[in-house]
């Protein structure tokens, strides 16, 4: 999915549920925190993993790309304030497993 954050492009959330199929209604997030994402040179995208729980909260959340990133932990602790709706399968809450993808803050919309 893509979040609406304030800047030029959105960012992705890409989500699925660990061992299972079926069609799973999509979290949504309803408190968003927007952190000052770090930028380097060729930082390129940053890449954040983790889960989203039941309750709709982030956790074990970790910095996969780029390796190190100055900032890094105030990212992830700006990240572990949003609250979503949570996903739901069959009209129950789930945890799913999520990617964040932040594109770089210097990249023009196109």
């Amino acid at each position: 999915m893509y979040l609406k954050v304030g800047l030029p492009k959105s960012w992705i959330l890409q989500y699925c549920l660990s061992g299972g199929a079926g069609p799973i209604a999509a979290p949504w997030p309803f408190v968003r925190v927007r952190p000052n994402v770090p930028t380097a040179v060729d930082a390129g995208y940053v890449i954040v993993r983790g889960s989203l729980d039941a309750e709709g909260r982030f956790e074990r959340l970790a910095l996969v790309a780029p390796a190190q990133l100055n900032g890094s932990d105030a990212l992830l602790a700006a990240l572990e304030q949003w609250e979503f709706r949570p996903a739901a399968r069959n009209g129950r809450r789930v945890a799913v497993e999520v990617l964040l993808i932040i594109p770089p803050a210097a990249e023009e919309e196109n």
